[in-house]
């Protein structure tokens, strides 16, 4: 089933490239109605989807109203049996002008079909992306030389 598994995936995410750019697709055609979706994180964006009601009702609208346009690509993939793991090119314009992912880095996703649909999503996205350019967060960095709370009182 890897070959035909890697197949429905590939599919899948070509037709998410097309709603990205704001052509005609239904990737939800792929996707079984009770799929999961789990987008990993503290970001707006993450949390885990029951069904396709929940991802088509909540995480595509959450989404949208952030994201103006946007492509993805498979840089690479491996399949055992019914499960799929792929790297993406995951780039987006957000609604204010903002680019998540300028430097084309990959995310991870991994996929589980039963049957010819896909019946779990774990995506691995950089959530420093999502917050800075798609929600407009500002970034302060961690420094391990910064004093802490307990040493900066006088």
């Amino acid at each position: 089933m890897g070959k035909n598994a890697k197949h429905v995936v590939a599919t899948f995410i070509a037709s998410v490239d097309a709603a990205l750019r704001g052509r005609s697709a239904n990737p939800y055609k792929l996707l079984c109605d009770n799929v999961v979706v789990v987008v990993i994180g503290t970001t707006p964006l993450s949390g885990v989807y029951f069904g396709q009601d929940e991802v088509r009702k909540i995480l595509a609208p959450t989404a949208a109203l952030r994201i103006k346009s946007g492509e993805v690509t498979i840089l690479d993939s491996i399949a055992e049996g019914d499960r799929v793991g792929v790297f993406l090119k995951i780039t987006a314009t957000s609604r204010v002008g903002n680019i998540y992912n300028a430097a084309g880095d990959p995310a991870g996703c991994y996929f589980k079909l039963k049957g010819d649909k896909i019946s779990e999503i774990r995506f691995y996205p950089d959530t420093t992306q999502i917050e800075t350019q798609l929600y407009g967060h500002a970034f302060v960095p961690n420094s391990p030389r910064a004093p802490q709370p307990a040493e900066a009182r006088p």
